[in-house]
Parts: structure tokens; sequence; C-alpha cells
């Protein structure tokens, strides 16, 4: 028994569907393909084929890198085909065949089976005592068969598979192992950058460089502190009285100015006298003048 195409897709149609085959054949020998090529290239909708994606995924028969578009903000999946799990997927199918087999022949072994003449159903004993033994299709009464025939096929599929299975562990996938080659992975598109890109990157790259100078300055000046003298109490303390002296004598300076200018404001507010304002009624009490009598000069004969 070897490892071949015609194993593969027992393998894939069995596990994923047959309908997941023309993706299989088509990544086969090809490494990183975004799903868009491949419902391209299949003609197929894009929910449909990435159903049929996940489900080999599931079995670890597909791998994806998935890289952000920036313009649009979505995922893009690159897929590539893995046929390395496949032999360890048929010998998992042949353990769990095998189990099926074993638990079908402890149970003809154990029961009593019965059946009508038509051969219409076959029953267990605890079936058959409900129906009182007759057959609930075309009630004629239910006889015990002999299940000799199915024990001895049951036993003969059982030692092929445990044979199958040892020769498979034993032999074909230490062989495969040996004439497995892994293809060179092929890096995903990058796109080109632009000029502002590369201009931002130098603009970056001197920013740095101008840090790392401050750094380095400030690392000096902090050295040189350290390594100076430090001055005695008596010293601070002289100089922190001076300091004192010069603060109280700024306060009492500014206090006297501060005298000096609320006199003057108040001199000045002495001196100018407020305007008696003008009402509506003091022009109502203005007398009315009398006009003047025009005297006429009469003109004398």
């Amino acid at each position: 028994m070897e490892i071949n195409q015609e194993l593969e897709d027992k393998v894939i149609s069995l596990l994923c569907g047959e309908d997941t085959l023309p993706i299989m054949h088509f990544l086969k020998g090809k490494v990183n393909v975004s799903e868009f090529e491949i419902a391209e290239a299949l003609k197929l909708d894009l929910n449909v084929m990435r159903n049929q994606l996940y489900r080999l995924q599931q079995y670890n028969l597909l791998k994806f890198k998935r890289k952000k578009d920036k313009q649009k903000g979505w995922y893009i999946y690159y897929w590539t085909a893995d046929f390395s799990n496949i032999p360890y997927l048929y010998l998992q199918i042949l353990k769990d065949e095998l189990a099926r087999v074993e638990s079908r022949l402890e149970r003809e072994k154990n029961n009593f089976f019965y059946s009508c003449e038509n051969r219409c159903m076959r029953l267990s004993f605890e079936q058959a005592m409900d129906f009182n033994f007759t057959c609930p299709e075309c009630g004629l009464i239910m006889n015990e068969i002999n299940n000799d025939d199915i024990i001895k096929m049951l036993e003969e599929k059982r030692e092929k598979l445990i044979k199958e299975i040892d020769e498979f562990e034993n032999k074909v996938i230490p062989e495969w192992k040996r004439k497995q080659t892994v293809a060179p992975e092929k890096e995903l598109p990058k796109k080109r950058r632009s000029k502002q890109s590369d201009e931002d990157n130098e603009l970056d790259e001197e920013g740095a460089q101008k840090t790392k100078v401050k750094t380095s300055k400030k690392t000096k000046g902090k050295e040189e502190s350290k390594r100076k003298p430090k001055s005695s109490k008596k010293e601070k303390s002289g100089t922190k009285g001076k300091d004192n002296l010069k603060s109280v004598s700024k306060s009492k300076s500014s206090k006297v100015k501060k005298v000096s200018k609320t006199k003057d404001k108040k001199q000045n507010k002495v001196k100018t006298k407020p305007k008696p304002s003008k009402s509506k009624n003091s022009k109502l009490k203005t007398k009315i003048k009398p006009k003047a009598k025009i005297k006429k000069k009469v003109k004398k004969k």
C-alpha cells in the first residue's frame, strides 16, 4: 500500500466531503494563495468557498496567513495545502472502523435476533418481545435467526483491519517520511513604499539621534554636579539670611508705594466735584422767557 493521490482523495472525501477536492487539487504545489484567486480560478461563490476552506482547516489540511489591507481595513487570508497529515488521518479512520466492527461483533455474540419469513425486519429479543413476536410490517410470526455467518464475516473484517493498521503504521508511514520534501514558503506580497514614507523614516531617525544627544548632555551635567564639592552649613545659613533681608526690604518698599498711591487717589476725588446731572424735570422747570415786544416806530410827519 502506498500514499498516492487516490488515498489523499479518499481521506479528503470521507472527512470533508467530495466538494472540497477541487480546492485541494488547485492548491497542491502552491503556497500563500489568496482566497480571491481561488474563487476566481474555480468560479465559486466566496461564502461557499470559505465554508469549504474552514472544513478542510478543521482537520489541519490547510494552513493560512492573514494580512491587513491598510486601504480597506479588512483581513485577506492566504492559504496553503498541507498533505502531511493525510497518513495520520487515514490511520485514525482505520482505527475508528476497527472499533465499530468490534462493538458490533460483541453485540452479535451476546444477543439473540428474530425475524419473519419475509425478512422484513431484524429485531433483538427485547424488541421482539415488545411486539409479541409478530412482525410490525407484515404481521407474521418472528422466529430466531442463526447469526453465525454474520459473526464469521465480522471476525474476518476485524483481522483484515488489524493487519492493515500494523502495515500502515510500521512500514508505509516511515517510508513516506523519508520521501517527504517540504516546499519553500512563498513570501506575502509587499506594497511599495512611497517617497513620503521614506522621508518620514529619515525624519524619525534624525529625531532619535537628537534625543540621544540630549540624554547624553543631561547625564554629563548630572555627573559634573555630583563631582562639585558641597557647600558647608554655615555658608548656606549666611546666604539664606541675606536673601531673607532682601525680601523684607522689597516688601516694605512695595507697601509704601501702595499707601502713597491711595492718598493721591483720595485727593483727586476731593478736587473734582461731580457735575450736576441734567434730568427731564430740570428742563421743564426752566422758565420760558417772554418775547420782547417790538415797538413800531411811528414816523412823524
